[in-house]
């Protein structure tokens, strides 16, 4: 095993007790009866979340310290954007994925127009951009690697549980590429962003282990105020 697989697990490692990582609200959503309107006030709150993603990956970028991470950010930043890059298939936004959700899930733009995010959705954005604007190098690359991308698929893969019992329950036929293409999509983020940030994880491990629980610190906060909003239980 090389020292950088072992680096990789020992971050991995030192977030798995977090309640904001494999968070109560995703088996939640997983198990719980559905309904129509459940599903349509958990996408409105969700969405603001959405639109927000991209904006923690444009945070990372400016406090990236090689060009070589600095354009595999890009990379990613394009993607979520819906940017068509050269050797990648046309494909939409990721809010724009994620609208395409909540219009087959029975809502309109009006809507969704006007939404103002959730507590939880501003302190997780406030959160995250206190760690950009300080310039805390080791700490945002953790958030944004490991207390986002490297973690998206168990989230989505509960969300997909969840949906695909309410379809078979309602005869309802949801979009549901957002999720099922981020099982995938963010896998592959992750490989550039460990290709590329290895020399920051390799010299500060620490600095960015405390980012990824800090990231996880305001996911809780987030989910926790979604969850009692939804009127989820534990």
């Amino acid at each position: 095993m090389s020292d950088n697989s072992v680096t990789l697990d020992e971050i991995r490692n030192s977030y798995t007790d977090h309640p904001g990582y494999q968070h109560w609200f995703w088996e939640w959503f997983a198990q719980a009866d559905l309904d129509e309107d459940l599903i349509k006030q958990f996408a409105l709150m969700y969405y603001q979340h959405v639109l927000r993603f991209r904006l923690y990956i444009a945070g990372a970028l400016t406090v990236a310290p090689s060009e070589k991470l600095q354009v595999a950010l890009s990379e990613i930043l394009a993607d979520e954007y819906g940017v068509h890059l050269a050797a990648h298939p046309p494909a939409d936004s990721h809010p724009e994925m994620f609208r395409k959700f909540m219009l087959s899930a029975g809502l309109t733009e009006a809507d969704w127009s006007d939404g103002t995010p959730i507590p939880g959705v501003q302190y997780f954005f406030d959160s995250h951009f206190a760690m950009f604007r300080g310039e805390l190098v080791s700490e945002s690359l953790g958030a944004v690697a490991f207390g986002m991308e490297t973690t998206t698929p168990y989230r989505h893969a509960k969300v997909l549980e969840g949906l695909a019992k309410y379809e078979k329950k309602s005869g309802v036929s949801l979009d549901v590429a957002f999720f099922s293409s981020h099982v995938q999509i963010d896998e592959h983020h992750s490989s550039i962003l460990y290709d590329t940030a290895m020399p920051v994880f390799t010299s500060d491990p620490k600095g960015v282990m405390r980012g990824a629980r800090y990231s996880f610190d305001a996911r809780e906060v987030f989910l926790d105020d979604l969850g009692a909003r939804l009127g989820a239980t534990r």
